[in-house]
């Protein structure tokens, strides 16, 4: 019968039996509630099956509820539901079975309820602007119609979805269905020929593999302009045409194919789908997405081929259908595949039949919008004969499966196919049966094959191949093939000897007999039997016999030798088959002793059973239940396994008792073992009804019966229950013993009824559980109350089934039950959703087992249904918008709080304009911004606050236009080669900070447009162009909202605008420029604690110097930030925002030209959260960062940098072309033996110092340089990187390795010089960044190279821009583990003329000179300041010595001249006597004394003055130095102090500004308080009174409304209860009667109508009314509100200005007075520095003046004691005597070259002790020898103890060696070399002990070679190479005057056993200097120095400076050249002494 589901349980059914069958199927009812339901059935089968039913949602098995009946008389099943309640409208299932199968029918019941609801609707929400969604017009569904959708989809639906389609609409009458839809269909297609000329093809709705739902139809439309419409449940769909991706429906025409898509499929896309045009319907499909998951996933399938292969899943929950996909394209049931859905539709299996080759592939389950994939494997079949056509030769195994599949259609053809056979009919290729479809087709293969004859004497066909009869059973065995002499088959009749029957595959068991047997047409022949092409005889150990036509031979005890292929040969003719010789199965003799023992369990329990069995092969297992076979799956398990099989029932049921049997089965035979299965469970109910045998007014007597089934023991009591009549609670009252089946009940009440219910128990135990423990409230809620509870103690014998919740309110007894006993709860908690707000109650909870529920518990503590304060919180909120500018801004935010909180808006800290909408929910808040503007755009602040706490969120919101087009491109050529594009900026770049710019270029090569810089802030770009090729630009503004239109350039080609290039001379360009900004500062909102990165771009020349500026202040020096400048790109870093780190910063440029600035605001804002610190690796040698003792964020916690000085040049880490990865940094720590530990994700790693090739984590320790390597890189090496010193954090760096493929290589590249080269690859999934390398070393993106990444990350590029033939090699792409290559070659130019660098080249010549020169800028100021102060001390030094030598002789003239005019004078006055001449002698001597003391005097004075002038130009000189010095100390200190009372100052300042202000914003708030008060009370008042009159006309008006529904409500009420009325009435009058009644309530109906429209049409002019009037007031509200707006924003305007006046008043005050504060701190220390400097210039001056005093007076000294020693040596010489003069330690003059090598250390030779302070002594003595004294005879021991115990040595005596033959004992221990001797006299000496190793040498010629200076010119490349030889191992370092050098960008080293290389590329002028190579092991190091000198142009000398010495000379002095430091002195011109000063005669 249509829409029942039968399923058979055998392969054959027994002759009469058959399967359950329903002759007439229960009918879907819709009963009112309250009424009763009833479902009849009647069902056939024999055996009688057993009915039973069930429901969906629940049980069936309560008989209050459900009463099951059957009628003997009718034979009819019913299932009576007595008082329906509206929880049982469900789905129900009738199922009919008996031994063979089973049968299900489905039907539904609708109960419709009593109560309607019809609240009434917020007015607002009616007046609420919505979105119109056109409708389709459908027909309303009438009472007890089917629903119009089910015919719908039943117009569309293909013959063979008819039955799934009334399955899901619960349709059961079939034949009135199909009747019904021929009908509609007719109808239809006359609809539809109105606007379709041809429709078909329609294919329902389904989802594919890509996640897209799709249906399609052919459609030729009568008119192409007609319009289609589609719906979703009667809802209009827009969709598109198919190009938009984005859509979510699409609709595209192909020819006069119409396909539908639904995108991103969602639970909520299903409905009923309909297609119209115009107003007809074309085409409906309903669209079910079951929400279900996957709970068996697909397993991917191999089949044979010829085999069949099976998919199947197991869903969460039932469907009835998906969709299976092969190969992404869709299958249905059919003869390929089969599909199969379990009873309970979860279990869903796709057989796809006979599996191909071509049948290979991936197969797909669609459930919903979930899916599962498998794969199916199709192996070709190894056993294929290929005989026949089809080559259809399957084994006897397929062969009988097939035969089994196909035996009831063979048993109809039987009659048929006999007659062919006698007929010898080959024709076909038949014996005596045919196969048809995929059992055979036509018989081919060995079951036989025929093709068409044609000689007459053969009437089956000569060709023909015949079959006998064939037999098969469940083994496979079969028939084989007979064959005679022209292939025929016959029987005799013409003559002709044939085989009436063939020979069979026989299986023989071992040790028996074997029989084979065939039969002729014809018993006068005899035949020759063969096993394997041998002929037998009766000699062989066989009896061949014959009876008459019967040939037959018999094998006794058959062996394996007996086993083979046997033929049977009569007059050319044979059959033959195949004998296989074996064993029956057996199993394991101690297992099945013990499974032969029962199995006792209880119900619900799991039972198993194994049984063990030795290997066999080809062994088939089977398990029964009471004769049932028992498969895997559902409560059944079953394991088989080579040795043994287990079989698993779990929840064991009472009905599970009974015989459990397993089955061995091989090609053999079979063997069986039985066990059996006891489950025990408590006793079934008693039988029949209960009976009562005495009723008095105090007592009952109950009697009942015996239960029919015992539960598997006695019955030990019985328990009586009773429960009065109203109430929901049951009470035990008694329990007697099994022998009494009687009760007397004495303690009911007179005149009330009850209910009794007994229980059997026995003894598995007490039947009901024990209470559980009170329920606990966990959470309370006003709509929702959750509970939880402890389990019972006892739960009676059997499993919770699970619980029963009561409750009660409080001031009431009544105890409500809040679900039913056959809905239990499952787990130990419940939340109870039907309780009132404010309302208490009290709960408790009853425990249920399959015997009912048990003792409730104690009631729980009394509990209010209220919300529990919380604080405000945020769910989900949005951060950042964007708006576009005229649009309104909607933020809407969610929320949840208890109590409600009080919303606040707030816009950058101030509270929003009244202008602005704020719409506050239950839960949500919605501002609105109505038609935004630029000024709009900031930081909402959404502010919630009840009495639990405050909370708050930010929102950035951003207003923004379509940007416009930049200004007028221009282009200019500054340098050859490069272009400046110039543009004027956007109208939009004022309001948009985010706007940015796009360049495109066009040439004439590639002629299309491509993009060659974004995201550029500034208005001008630079590009490299190609000569001979014609450019067009393009500028686009950008900014979030997209791209402008374009600003084209003029065309630049090759007569445009172009700088003439100079052919011989390169241009020298001027970059003086002054400071600009290229890309200025951003704004930054950054959370606390986190990282913050300011940069910006500065140009300018000459270099400009950089300050950053915090709120005014210079923070250069704050070791809180960290500042750089490379090349032009100004960055700020700080590790950890703090909160003092907001405000305004400022970056100032200077330089001599001019200066530039640029600011931003950095917003802190308050997270706690800490993100992960990691440092960013310096770029090309950037600053170290002294970190001191400042903290900084670190890993999970803070970490104070107490460990390290400094820490700079990190590198992150990065895979290299080796396979390692490696990354270093350079770091001083305080302590060298600190402790340094390596992490990976947390976990400590072992590494070693790169000694150990084994070690894959290593650190080696170069300088201060630490490189950390990761060998053999895997997978498994990804993470975070750290390093730590002792426990603080260093360094992390995270290694990401992603697995992904090259889609495609590198390719090798070939370009011209001065060409770029782009290298392109590309990754199978997205990578934001890859390695990119040259030759090895890292590249990273700058000047020289371009990395660039697509949109997709996919597509990664290296442009290497500019190439040189040092640009050649090999380039290589690294990500993760996987590494590309490509090589770059560089030809010349041929356009090149050799005419030198052109503008451009020169100019960044310039620029790198300038890095270098910036850092020797210092060394020259240093070098210059020396010498001039040199140069001044000699000429002070002159001038003071001519002086005294003019005043000496002006001095002695004068005294010469005195002395002879006294002479004169006393010579005249010499004649007049003795006495007088006395006295003129006197007074001569004294004149003459006088004038010397007065010539003396005055000498001493002029000597006296000079050298205080020279002193004090000393002074002054020194004094200046000390000013310097000691103004530059003073400098420093003074702005230190500066800031610290800068920044005190300026606390105090804000600290009494804020003090200030605050009482200004309070006073003037109060004040502005009181008048929005009183504005506020007046304006409240005046709203009050309206509010007042608009909530009363609103009561009014709702109090008519609701009237008008009540009196609608009751005239409905009243008319349904009329029409029942007049319903039951009219069928108790006759069919007159009836039709006049019936034309009176028409009439009446008809005028009722008439008045309800005229009541709707006065109700919808009433509400039009309302509307306009309330619409008139909110307008008045808005104006009105507008006005106070208005106000108040003026008086909030005018408060500002005088705020702010004020608060100017007040700031111009305090910095009045912090600047004369600061006047006078200045002073006084300036004051206190003078006096120090002064104190300190006197001190030093005194200190040198004694040191030039005691240096001079040494020179003398040691002047005078030369020139005594020479006077000695030429008196001895003179006389010819040589004198031994021995000086006692007088002092050696060393140069300080001699100083130099003094100091430096050497290594000692070997043998030497060596000092603690050398740090590689190579192979040397750890302890030496000592002087020994020992006595003749006895022995005397000499030892030494050396470093290496590899290390050999020889013995000396006296200089001669010694052996062990000389009478001595010499040994080695380890390290202690020995000697041991008998002493005579002879042995006394001096003995020596030489040790030898194998230290690294350098042979001569090399060394020679190697310390010959190498000269390159600068940007050239140098080499160094060494050989050496030595013992391994050898480490070999290479060093730059005295730093060692590392591979690395510019250094290559090359390292052998025999010798190593030094490449430096791209020398410098900096780089000439010492190389020197390092060469040790562990027995001695080496050392080789050479020379490296590069030559570049000399620079300029310094500034010149002339000073005018006397009259006529000038001095010209200068500062030297930077290069003279470096060059040999010799090669600048100019003598020794004044290298600088030259004397200019005076021109005048």
């Amino acid at each position: 019968m249509p829409g029942v589901m039968i399923t058979q349980y055998v392969m054959e059914l027994p002759r009469g039996k058959t399967t359950p069958d329903f002759t007439r199927k229960p009918i879907a009812l819709t009963v009112q509630e309250g009424k009763v339901g009833i479902f009849k059935a009647v069902v056939s089968g024999d055996p009688a099956p057993t009915v039973t039913w069930s429901r969906n949602k629940a049980d069936t098995s309560d008989p209050e509820l459900y009463k099951i009946k059957y009628d003997q008389r009718s034979r009819e099943h019913t299932l009576e539901i007595p008082n329906v309640k509206v929880e049982q409208a469900d789905t129900y299932k009738c199922f009919a079975t008996n031994p063979y199968g089973k049968a299900t029918c489905t039907v539904t019941l609708g109960v419709m309820s009593d109560a309607q609801t019809n609240d009434p609707e917020d007015f607002r929400k009616m007046l609420k602007k919505t979105k119109i969604v056109k409708k389709r017009k459908e027909k309303p569904k009438k009472e007890g119609e089917i629903d119009p959708k089910f015919w719908e989809v039943m117009l569309s639906a293909k013959k063979s979805d008819y039955e799934r389609v009334c399955h899901e609409f619960g349709v059961t009458d079939y034949r009135w269905m199909l009747k019904q839809l021929n009908l509609k269909k007719k109808e239809r297609e006359d609809e539809q020929a109105k606007v379709v000329e041809k429709l078909d093809n329609m294919k329902p709705i389904e989802i594919n593999t890509s996640g897209r739902a799709e249906f399609e139809f052919d459609m030729k439309l009568n008119d192409p302009n007609s319009k289609i419409f589609v719906y979703k449940n009667g809802d209009m769909l827009d969709f598109g045409d198919g190009s938009d991706d984005s859509s979510k429906h699409n609709m595209k025409k192909t020819g006069d194919k119409y396909l539908f898509s639904v995108n991103n499929v969602s639970l909520n896309d299903g409905g009923l789908y309909q297609v119209d045009v115009d107003d007809v319907n074309v085409f409906s499909t309903n669209f079910t997405i079951p929400d279900v998951e996957f709970n068996g996933m697909l397993m991917d399938a191999k089949a044979v081929e010829g085999h069949d292969a099976v998919f199947e899943c197991i869903l969460s929950g039932p469907s009835p259908q998906i969709t299976w996909c092969a190969n992404d394209v869709s299958v249905k049931h059919g003869d390929k595949y089969s599909i199969t859905v379990s009873e309970d539709k979860l279990t869903h299996k796709l057989t796809v039949k006979d599996c191909k080759l071509e049948d290979k592939g991936m197969y797909t389950a669609i459930a919903g919008i979930k899916s599962s994939r498998a794969s199916l494997a199709v192996d070709e079949d190894p056993n294929a004969r290929g005989k026949g056509r089809g080559g259809a030769g399957e084994g006897t195994n397929d062969l009988a499966r097939r035969l089994a599949d196909e035996q009831a259609r063979l048993q109809r053809e039987k009659d048929e196919a006999a007659r062919r056979a006698k007929s010898g009919d080959g024709g076909d290729g038949s014996g005596s049966l045919g196969f048809e479809d995929s059992s055979g087709g036509d018989a081919r293969g060995k079951s036989g094959l025929g093709d068409e004859g044609t000689n007459d004497d053969v009437a089956s066909g000569q060709h023909g191949m015949g079959r006998g009869d064939l037999v098969a059973d469940e083994l496979g065995g079969v028939e084989s093939d007979v064959v005679g002499p022209s292939g025929t088959a016959g029987d005799g009749t013409d003559g002709k000897v044939g085989f009436a029957n063939g020979l069979s595959d026989i299986n023989a068991l071992r040790g028996k007999s074997a029989e084979l047997m065939c039969t002729l047409n014809t018993d006068k022949v005899d035949g020759v039997w063969y096993k394997n092409g041998e002929k037998l005889t009766s000699t062989d150990g066989v009896m061949i016999c014959k009876d008459s036509c019967t040939h037959k031979l018999i094998i006794q005890n058959c062996n394996d030798a007996d086993a083979g292929l046997y033929e049977f040969e009569v007059n050319g003719c044979r059959t033959q088959a195949m004998v296989r010789v074996g064993d029956l199965p057996e199993f394991d003799p101690d297992a099945l002793q013990k499974f032969s023992n029962p199995v006792m369990v209880k119900a619900g329990q799991n039972a198993s059973f194994k049984m063990s069995f030795p290997p066999q092969a080809s062994l088939e297992i089977k398990w029964f239940n009471k004769g049932s076979r028992l498969h895997d799956g559902g409560s059944v398990k079953v394991l088989n396994e080579s040795n043994h099989s287990r079989l698993q029932i779990k929840d064991c049921l009472r009905s599970d008792t009974g015989e459990i049997k397993i089955q061995l089965k091989n090609p053999f035979g079979s063997i069986e073992a039985v066990s059996s299965l006891i489950v025990l469970d408590k006793p079934g109910p008693p039988q029949g009804l209960l009976e009562t045998n005495e009723t008095t007014s105090s007592a009952l007597e109950l009697k009942w019966n015996p239960p029919k089934d015992d539960g598997g023991s006695e019955v030990t009591n019985y328990i009586i229950e009773r429960q009065q009549v109203g109430q929901n609670t049951w009470k035990k009252v008694g329990d007697v013993l099994s022998n009494h089946l009687t009760f007397r009940d004495r303690s009911v009440s007179l005149g009330k009824r009850y209910t009794y219910r007994i229980y059997a128990q026995n003894l598995e135990g007490i039947m009901f559980p024990g209470p559980p423990a009170p329920p606990k409230v966990v959470s309370a809620f006003k709509n929702c109350i959750n509970l939880t509870w402890a389990p019972p103690g006892e739960d009676g014998g059997t499993k919770i089934l699970g619980y029963l919740m009561e409750k009660r309110k409080k001031d009431t007894n009544l105890w409500v039950t809040l679900n039913l006993v056959n809905e239990p709860i499952q787990g130990l908690k419940y939340a109870v959703k039907d309780v009132s707000e404010g309302s208490e109650y009290e709960f408790r909870v009853s425990a249920i087992n399959m015997s009912g529920s048990g003792e409730p518990s104690a009631p729980s503590v009394m509990v209010c249904a209220k919300n529990p304060n919380m604080k405000p919180f945020f769910k989900d909120p949005e951060d950042f918008m964007v708006v576009r500018s005229g649009n309104s801004i909607r933020i809407k935010i969610n929320y949840e709080a208890s109590p409600m909180p009080e919303i606040r808006w707030l816009k950058n800290g101030k509270p929003v304009s009244p202008w602005n909408q704020i719409i506050n929910t239950d839960g949500t808040s919605t501002l609105v911004v109505p038609s935004s503007k630029y000024s709009d755009s900031g930081v909402y602040t959404i502010v919630a606050k009840n009495s639990s706490g405050q909370t708050s969120f930010d929102i950035e919101v951003r207003v923004a236009d379509e940007p416009k087009p930049p200004g007028p491109v221009e282009l200019e050529q500054v340098v050859h080669g490069k272009v400046f594009i110039t543009w004027a900026p956007s109208p939009n770049q004022e309001n948009d900070d985010r706007l940015h710019y796009l360049v495109a270029e066009h040439n004439s090569n590639t002629r299309i447009w491509r993009t060659i810089s974004d995201h550029l802030f500034s208005t001008t770009h630079t590009t490299n162009i190609q000569s001979g090729q014609e450019y067009h630009f393009r500028v686009y503004a950008k900014n979030d909202l997209g791209l402008s239109d374009p600003s084209d350039s003029p065309t630049w080609g090759f007569n445009s605008n172009r700088v003439s290039v100079p052919s011989n001379v390169s241009a020298m360009v001027s970059l003086e420029r002054p400071p600009s900004i290229l890309v200025p500062l951003k704004l930054h909102t950054t959370p606390k604690g986190y990282q913050c990165y300011m940069t910006c771009a500065v140009r300018g020349s000459p270099t400009p110097h950089v300050e950053w500026y915090h709120n005014g202040i210079c923070i250069n020096s704050n070791h809180n930030y960290y500042t750089t400048n490379a090349f032009g790109v100004c960055s700020m870093y700080i590790l950890r925002v703090r909160d003092e780190d907001s405000g305004e910063y400022k970056v100032v440029a200077v330089n001599s030209l001019g200066r530039a600035e640029c600011s931003t605001v950095l917003k802190v804002k308050g997270v706690s959260k800490l993100a992960q610190y990691c440092f960013i690796a310096e770029q090309n040698g950037a600053a170290a960062l002294n970190l001191g003792s400042q903290r900084v964020s670190g890993w999970e916690k803070q970490l104070d940098y107490k460990y390290v000085e400094k820490i700079h040049k990190m590198k992150q880490i990065e895979v290299k072309t080796d396979g390692t990865a490696k990354f270093e940094l350079d770091m001083k720590l305080k302590d060298p033996s600190s402790k340094i530990s390596l992490f990976k994700d947390g976990e400590m790693l072992d590494y070693g110092d790169g000694t150990d090739d084994s070690k894959k984590h290593n650190m080696q320790k170069l300088g201060e340089t630490f490189l950390f390597s990761i060998k053999d890189l895997g997978p498994e090496d990804a993470g975070l990187y750290q390093v730590d010193v002792e426990e603080a954090n260093m360094f992390s760096t995270p290694l990401t390795l992603p697995d992904v493929e090259f889609d495609s290589m590198l390719k090798d590249m070939t370009v011209v010089q001065g060409q770029d080269a782009m290298f392109k690859c590309a990754l199978s999934a997205p990578v934001p960044k890859i390695t990119w390398c040259a030759n090895d070393i890292s590249l990273e993106h700058g000047d020289k190279y371009d990395v660039t990444v697509s949109e997709n990350k996919q597509v990664h590029k290296l442009s290497v821009k500019n190439c040189k033939p040092e640009d050649k090699g090999v380039y290589s792409a690294i990500v993760g583990l996987k590494s590309s290559h490509g090589t770059l070659v560089v030809d010349e130019d041929p356009n090149a003329g050799g005419k030198g660098d052109d503008a451009y080249e020169q100019a960044r010549r310039v620029a790198e000179e300038q890095i270098r020169l910036q850092r020797e800028k210092d060394e020259g100021e240093r070098t210059a300041q020396a010498e001039k102060e040199e140069a001044n001390r000699r000429r002070a030094l002159a001038k003071r010595d001519e002086a005294e030598r003019r005043a000496q002789a002006e001095r002695d003239e004068a005294a010469r001249m005195t002395a002879q005019a006294e002479r004169d004078e006393v010579a005249r006055k010499a004649l007049p006597g003795e006495k007088a001449q006395d006295e003129r002698d006197e007074a001569a001597r004294k004149a003459l004394v006088e004038r010397d003391e007065a010539a003396r005097r005055k000498a001493q004075d002029e000597r006296d003055e000079a050298a205080r002038r020279a002193q004090e130009d000393r002074d002054e000189a020194a004094r200046r130095k000390a000013q310097d010095e000691r103004d530059e100390a003073a400098r420093r200190a003074q702005e230190e102090r500066d800031e610290a009372a800068r920044r005190k100052a300026q606390d105090e300042r804000d600290e009494a500004a804020r003090r200030a202000q605050e009482e200004r914003d309070e006073a003037a708030r109060r004040k502005a308080q009181d008048e929005r008060d009183e504005a506020d009370r007046s304006a409240q008042e005046e709203r009050d009174e309206a509010a007042r009159r608009k909530a009363q006309e609103e009561r009014d008006e709702a109090a008519r409304r609701a009237q008008e529904e009540r009196d609608e409500a009751a005239r409905r009420k009243a008319q349904d209860e009329s029409d029942e009325a007049a319903r039951r009435a009219q069928e108790e009058r006759d069919e007159a009667a009836r039709r006049k009644a019936q034309d009176e309530r028409d009439e009446a109906a008809r005028r009722a109508q008439e008045e309800r429209d005229k009541a709707a049409r006065r109700k919808a002019q009433d509400e039009r009314d309302e509307a306009e009037r309330r619409a008139q007031e909110e307008r008045d509200e808005a104006a009105r509100r507008k006005a106070q707006e208005e106000r108040d924003e003026a008086a909030r305007r005018a408060q500002e200005e005088r705020d702010e006046a004020a608060r100017r008043k007040a700031q111009d005050e305090r910095d009045e007075a912090a600047r004369r504060a600061q006047e006078e701190r200045d002073e006084a220390a300036r004051r206190k520095a003078q006096e120090e400097r002064d104190e300190a210039a006197r001190r030093a001056q005194e200190e040198r003046d004694e040191a030039a005093r005691r240096k001079a007076h040494d020179e003398r000294d040691e002047a005078a004691r030369r020139a005594q020693v020479e006077q000695e040596a030429k008196e001895n010489l003179a006389d010819g005597i040589i004198k031994d003069d021995k000086r006692d330690g007088s002092d050696v003059n060393v140069s300080d070259g001699d100083e130099t090598k003094k100091k430096r250390k050497r290594r000692p030779r070997v043998g030497e002790l060596v000092p603690d302070t050398i740090t590689d002594p190579g192979v040397h003595f750890l302890s030496g020898l000592s002087n020994t004294s020992a006595n003749v005879g006895e022995s005397a021991e000499l030892s030494c103890k050396l470093s290496s115990e590899d290390s050999a040595g020889m013995w000396y005596k006296d200089g001669k060696k010694l052996e062990s033959k000389d009478g001595l004992q010499l040994s080695k221990m380890v390290l202690i070399t020995n000697i041991i001797s008998t002493c005579q006299d002879k042995d006394s000496g001096t003995y020596k002990f030489e040790a030898e190793g194998h230290p690294p040498r350098i042979d001569a010629e090399a060394l020679g070679k190697f310390s010959e200076p190498v000269i390159v010119k600068a940007g050239e490349n140098a080499s160094f190479k060494v050989h050496f030889s030595g013992k391994d191992p050898i480490k070999i370092q290479w060093f730059q005057e005295d730093e060692e050098l590392l591979e690395g960008h510019s250094v290559q080293i090359e390292k052998s056993s025999t010798h190593s290389c030094l490449r430096l590329a791209k020398c410098q002028r900096r780089d000439t200097g010492e190389i020197k190579i390092k060469i040790r092991n562990k027995f001695d190091s080496v050392e080789a120095a050479s020379q490296l000198i590069v030559l570049d142009d000399p620079r300029p000398t310094g500034p010149v400076e002339l000073e005018q010495n006397v009259q006529g000379t000038v001095t010209v002095t200068w500062a030297p050249s930077p290069d003279e430091i470096r060059d040999d002195p010799s090669a600048l011109h100019g003598d020794e002494e004044g290298l600088h000063q030259a004397d200019v005669a005076d021109s005048g």
